[in-house]
C-alpha cells in the first residue's frame, strides 16, 4: 500500500496522540516498517515484549503461517538483540507452526553469526541445546 509523505505525518501526529497500547503497537510497527526511523523501530522491538499474542496472531488474508508484524521483527532480529530475544522468547511460549518459522530464523542467525547467536540464547535465559535440538527438529 502506498502512502505518501502526508499520510505518514498523520499517521505519526495520530500515534503521538494514541493512548490504547495496542492500537500505538501497530503504528509503530506501520511507522518502523514504512519509514524505517531508528525511534519507530525501537519503539516497535520495545512494545513487542508486550505484545507477545499480538506478534503470533494472523488474523489477516495473508497466504502465511507468520504475521506481517512477527516478519519485521524476525527481519530486525538479524542485527537488533532485544528483537532476537523475542525470538527466544517465542521459542518457549509458541508451537506448531509459529514454532517451525521462529525456529527457521533463529537457524538463520545461527548461521550468520554463531557466538551472537550463543550470546543472545544466554542472556534470554533459554539453553542453546534446546534451541538447537528444536531448529534440527523442524
Amino acid at each position: 500500500m502506498y502512502l505518501s509523505e502526508s499520510d505518514i505525518e498523520k499517521i505519526k501526529k495520530d500515534y503521538e496522540r494514541e493512548e490504547d497500547k495496542s492500537r500505538r503497537y501497530y503504528y509503530e510497527y506501520l511507522l518502523a516498517k514504512r519509514t524505517q526511523e531508528e525511534q519507530y523501530i525501537i519503539a516497535f522491538i520495545n512494545s513487542s515484549k508486550d505484545n507477545i499474542s499480538i506478534i503470533l496472531e494472523n488474523n489477516s488474508s495473508w497466504i502465511s503461517v507468520g504475521s506481517p508484524i512477527y516478519k519485521q521483527l524476525a527481519y530486525y532480529s538479524k542485527t537488533n538483540d532485544d528483537a532476537l530475544n523475542i525470538l527466544f522468547k517465542l521459542v518457549e511460549i509458541g508451537d506448531g507452526a509459529d514454532l517451525a518459522i521462529v525456529a527457521e530464523d533463529l537457524f538463520e542467525i545461527q548461521k550468520i553469526n554463531a557466538k551472537r547467536f550463543s550470546e543472545a540464547a544466554k542472556n534470554a535465559g533459554v539453553r542453546e541445546a534446546t534451541v538447537i535440538d528444536l531448529i534440527e527438529n523442524e
